[in-house]
């Protein structure tokens, strides 16, 4: 059951390919939307995870944060004085119009899987560029390019800019309460029905009916509702912040010859791009401003 309901099963089940065979390049918060890069092939795979070790991959998210996101140097100083942790600095970078964020990132609490700001943490630097704001609901869509991979390294770093991403309420963003409780249990419900409906599920070659049935009486799951919310906190059933404003919209994988150091001219070039999410409703300006900051 804990394999059951992850992306690669899904997408497995969906394109009718055997189970296990689709291999992840790279990881992708869970409640982050999203390009998901998946091979079935272990030498592509490899391929691409190597390309991105040696940071030959750049990123492009956007995201919808709380507040006004300065959009120029003079805003910055008013916005970021006196205001960032002490391990924290930023930059403005002229020739990308955008604010480059340079700060540790640690574990703060590892059973929540919560993050922050430490100077005993890793190295880690995003840029951020703003792209619009609303004044209806005070937020600010932004565009993000992580310069480091570390674990939820740009909801750390926006959240320490003191602009914490929408919905992300990990790390200090707004979460809508409306349905909560009913997203929530149709959550429960879709696990239960999931259980009992043994059709769906792909069986692994070695696993009997026997099997199945003992891993089911010691499953807390299939105990139903109460054996689910033990399993489960409130981000995973949906109850708040299992979607926030984050979505990996772009990834441009420049093929680097790693064994001539002298020479870092890519011998090929793919990009690879998903729609943009609802909450983001890109104009043509807007597209294009974002197209030209991944040339840079």
């Amino acid at each position: 059951p804990y394999y059951q309901n992850s992306l690669l099963l899904m997408v497995e089940a969906q394109q009718d390919l055997s189970p296990r065979s689709l291999l992840p390049c790279h990881r992708l918060d869970r409640c982050t939307s999203g390009l998901t890069i998946c091979c079935t092939n272990p030498k592509v795979a490899r391929l691409l995870q190597v390309q991105m070790d040696i940071k030959a991959v750049k990123k492009m998210y956007l995201a919808r944060v709380k507040g006004k996101f300065p959009a120029c140097s003079s805003e910055c100083n008013k916005v970021f004085e006196n205001n960032l942790p002490q391990e924290a600095c930023w930059s403005w970078c002229d020739s990308n119009t955008c604010v480059v964020m340079d700060a540790p990132i640690d574990i703060l609490d590892i059973q929540k899987g919560l993050r922050c700001v430490k100077g005993s943490g890793k190295a880690s630097k995003s840029k951020f560029k703003y792209i619009e704001y609303d004044v209806k609901s005070d937020t600010s869509l932004i565009s993000c390019c992580p310069l480091t991979g570390r674990q939820h390294q740009l909801r750390v770093h926006l959240q320490a800019l003191g602009f914490p991403i929408h919905n992300d309420n990990l790390y200090g963003g707004m979460v809508k309460n409306t349905d909560c409780d009913q997203m929530k249990m149709d959550a429960i419900e879709s696990i239960i029905n999931s259980h009992n409906d043994d059709s769906k599920i792909k069986r692994e070659k070695g696993i009997t009916q026997e099997t199945a049935k003992d891993a089911r009486e010691v499953c807390l799951c299939c105990k139903g509702s109460i054996g689910i919310q033990k399993c489960f906190n409130a981000s995973q059933l949906l109850e708040s912040g299992h979607a926030i404003c984050l979505h990996a919209l772009k990834y441009r994988i420049n093929f680097i010859n790693n064994k001539k150091s002298n020479s870092q001219q890519p011998l090929a070039m793919i990009e690879l791009s998903v729609s943009p999410p609802l909450w983001a409703d890109l104009n043509q300006e807007s597209t294009e401003l974002l197209n030209s900051w991944l040339e840079i």
